[in-house]
């Protein structure tokens, strides 16, 4: 995503209605769980209870980000999860924060992916000296 339509998205969140949001989740459940990523089925617990929490902190947004992206799933796709998880937040310094957090996550997906990456099962990689 360009850093264009990532200010747009995130305006789109903080102003939109409860419907429109909920709608957009579902659209978005959908093509995450199945078509464009591993059925939520077969994730790992603690991978679907962070997917289902809303809005998502600091540590979650990290922790679930890397698992998505790290296991394949489309960094749109999961920017645009997180995003709409902050429409419960309530609050524009939030919504920006989170923003912002995603994007040097974006920005600096190939660089730090050694450090970052987390396994389909939730271990770590062991990044060797």
């Amino acid at each position: 995503m360009e850093a264009g339509e990532l200010s747009q998205y995130k305006s789109y969140v903080f102003y939109a209605r409860y419907s429109t949001i909920s709608n957009e989740r579902m659209k978005l459940l959908k093509i995450i769980s199945g078509d464009a990523f591993y059925s939520i089925s077969v994730w790992p617990k603690w991978a679907e209870r962070l997917f289902w929490k809303k809005p998502l902190g600091d540590t979650d947004t990290f922790k679930i980000f890397l698992f998505l992206t790290g296991n394949g799933c489309a960094p749109y796709l999961v920017f645009k999860w997180i995003m709409s998880s902050q429409f419960w937040a309530y609050d524009r310094k939030t919504v920006e924060k989170r923003a912002n957090q995603l994007n040097y996550l974006l920005q600096h997906m190939e660089e730090k992916s050694g450090e970052w990456f987390l396994y389909l099962n939730g271990n770590e990689k062991q990044v060797s000296e």
